[in-house]
């Protein structure tokens, strides 16, 4: 089995000086890994050029054994929507529509049969704890506690290989952080998924297969922040 993520001379640069590189990177399938480091270190930036929202200008990186970097548009974007789940520290569900239709757009590309969505997007939101009648309602007026439940359950919507996860607890108190993490990695278990989330909380540590530090990992990352990015 491929890994889900396979990274080799990974080298990123903005126009300001920003600079990432990573020798070299691997998360297995369905190994849940932690992304730490300060701000400004370059966590974002690299879940960003894993999921092939950003170019790198140097090396690989290959998920679930493709070379993303060799995907173009549509065809990118068609192959994010079917392989990588991804949550935010700010959910960015689509405003207006209910929390089951961002799961049912969420499904869009994936290979799940048309008729099998809307019970699969009400099984799991009924697993993370969104009940019938909050299910309909339009997700920016949920809590913020559902609208990231509703986020943790579109990542796993279409089967994803992996999952990753940027900050996702940084605006919550200490005890919601930690059951908002626990509730991501049991959803991402249940469903195969490996996860690959960001944050600069020491609690989080604890609570990973593998901490892969970018200030600190001997011998792989080596990020500098130029001015003006939050990485």
């Amino acid at each position: 089995m491929s890994a889900a993520v396979e990274i080799s001379g990974l080298e990123f640069r903005y126009a300001d000086g920003f600079r990432l590189g990573v020798a070299s990177l691997r998360v297995e399938a369905g190994e849940h890994v932690l992304l730490a480091g300060g701000s400004g270190c370059g966590k974002s930036t690299l879940l960003h050029l894993v999921a092939g929202l950003e170019d790198a200008s140097g090396g690989s990186i290959h998920v679930a054994g493709t070379a993303i970097g060799t995907l173009r548009g549509a065809a990118r974007d068609a192959f994010r929507g079917r392989t990588i789940g991804m949550v935010f520290q700010t959910h960015h569900l689509l405003p207006g529509f209910s929390a089951r239709e961002n799961l049912l757009v969420a499904m869009m590309a994936s290979s799940i049969p048309e008729a099998d969505r809307g019970i699969r997007a009400d099984m799991l939101l009924a697993a993370v704890g969104i009940d019938t009648n909050d299910r309909d309602r339009p997700a920016d007026r949920l809590s913020v506690g559902q609208q990231q439940r509703v986020a943790v359950a579109r990542a796993v919507a279409a089967h994803p290989v992996l999952v990753l996860a940027d900050e996702p607890t940084a605006s919550l108190d200490p005890a919601n952080a930690g059951a908002a993490i626990e509730l991501l990695r049991a959803t991402c278990r249940a469903h195969g998924a490996a996860l690959l989330c960001t944050s600069h909380d020491p609690s989080m540590r604890v609570r990973f297969d593998r901490v892969v530090d970018l200030e600190e990992w001997q011998g792989a990352p080596h990020a500098s922040k130029g001015m003006g990015h939050s990485a």
